[in-house]
C-alpha cells in the first residue's frame, strides 16, 4: 500500500542507501574498510610538493574528512575505524613536510 502511494521499492535488510550500508546490525569490518579505501584514494591524484602547509590542511579538513563526515552522519562507527582516517590525514601532512 505505501510503495504504491509512494511509488517506490522496497529493499530486506542489510542495503544500501545514498552508497551507505543500512542494516539492523552492526556494519561489517568489511564494508567499513570500503570507506578507508575511499579516502586514502583520494590521496593519489594529490600532489604534496605543489601544495603549502595551508593548502594541505584544507585538503583535509574539505574534502578527505568531509567523506567521514558522510559516514558518521548515518553510521555508528568503531574507535579503529576513526583511528584509521587519523593516521591517513596525519600520513598525509607528514608527507607533505618531509617532501620539502
Amino acid at each position: 500500500m505505501v510503495t504504491a502511494t509512494l511509488l517506490c521499492t522496497t529493499a530486506d535488510f542489510p542495503c544500501t542507501y545514498l552508497r551507505l550500508p543500512v542494516s539492523t546490525r552492526k556494519i561489517g569490518k568489511a564494508k567499513l574498510l570500503r570507506w578507508i579505501e575511499k579516502i586514502s584514494d583520494k590521496l593519489h591524484c594529490w600532489r604534496a610538493a605543489l601544495m603549502t602547509m595551508a593548502g594541505s590542511i584544507t585538503w583535509v579538513r574539505f574534502v578527505l574528512l568531509a567523506i567521514l563526515v558522510y559516514v558518521l552522519i548515518a553510521i555508528k562507527v568503531p574507535k579503529w575505524f576513526l583511528c584509521a582516517i587519523d593516521k591517513i590525514t596525519q600520513e598525509l601532512l607528514f608527507r607533505r613536510e618531509e617532501s620539502k
